[in-house]
């Protein structure tokens, strides 16, 4: 299967993993990947400049364990706001359904982008209004690989 078919089925399965795992309430869960070109590289002058109408961009840390990066985040995302009980109901949300989601989140990155890196740009909550609206809280993770091809790996919730 090409990179765009992969890229197409990973993000109808980030959307139903967002929705199967959001909280009732008037919250919404974005979970998303795409190829970016309109960011010049993965370094600190790139990236602030992509965010500088969007949020401050606390920290910027380049990992080449692109892998548990992905998984920590992934997960902190799935079970954000959801109790012990809530999460046994859920078929993502436990055991094994966790551990095939991840194992299923890795290697779809593998195929479609194949990184050498992440980049974790973009973290926590939007609170000042002199910015452009991105989303209440966020983790992007920018994915960088060796043909050059950058892709943003996107968690938000917002109202």
């Amino acid at each position: 299967m090409d990179r765009e078919l992969l890229l197409a089925d990973l993000n109808g399965y980030l959307r139903a993993y967002a929705e199967w795992n959001m909280p009732a309430s008037d919250l919404t869960h974005t979970f998303s990947l795409c190829k970016r070109e309109d960011i010049d590289a993965l370094d600190e002058k790139s990236i602030r400049r992509f965010y500088a109408d969007i949020a401050e961009v606390p920290a910027i840390a380049v990992n080449p364990d692109w892998k548990t990066v992905v998984v920590e985040t992934a997960r902190r995302w799935m079970t954000e706001g959801w109790t012990s009980a809530q999460l046994a109901g859920k078929c993502v949300g436990t055991g094994d359904g966790r551990h095939a989601f991840e194992e299923t989140l890795v290697k779809a990155i593998q195929s479609i982008v194949a990184p050498a890196e992440v980049v974790t740009a973009a973290y926590g909550c939007q609170a000042d209004k002199k910015y452009a609206w991105y989303a209440a809280a966020w983790d992007d993770l920018w994915l960088g690989n060796a043909r050059g091809e950058k892709y943003l790996l996107h968690f938000s919730v917002t109202d």
